[in-house]
């Protein structure tokens, strides 16, 4: 099993696409806080998709425009809940068996993958 961490949202689906054009497919999770319709293609070929808040957002009540005191309360709200959303994640990872983990800067992906008794790349 495979499971990618990840916040490059188009190098995910390109990635997990060519992954499950191999044989044989492997099992592939992708975590994000991306809402899941960015990974459609990928959901399409066979990737499962988990919502997780994984690492914090930028706000963009605009494409060209960043909300700074918005992006900085949801980082501080997202830091006051770290420890916990780390053992929940550390725990998930556990109970699952992967083999693998790929993390693409994702904050929380990298923090789990520090602890012991996890899979990881």
């Amino acid at each position: 099993m495979i499971v990618t961490s990840l916040t490059a949202k188009n190098l995910i689906v390109v990635f997990a696409s060519h992954l499950l054009a191999l044989a044989p497919k492997p099992t592939i999770y992708i975590i994000s806080s991306a809402p899941k319709y960015i990974f459609a293609n990928s959901v399409a070929a066979g990737a499962i998709y988990r919502f997780s808040e994984i690492d914090p957002v930028i706000v963009q009540p605009l494409a060209y425009r960043v909300d700074r005191q918005q992006s900085v309360n949801v980082l501080r709200a997202f830091l006051d809940t770290k420890d916990a959303k780390l053992e929940e994640e550390r725990a998930w990872l556990q109970e699952m068996g992967f083999d693998c983990v790929l993390s693409n800067t994702a904050f929380l992906g990298w923090c789990v993958a520090r602890l012991p008794h996890t899979p990881q790349l």
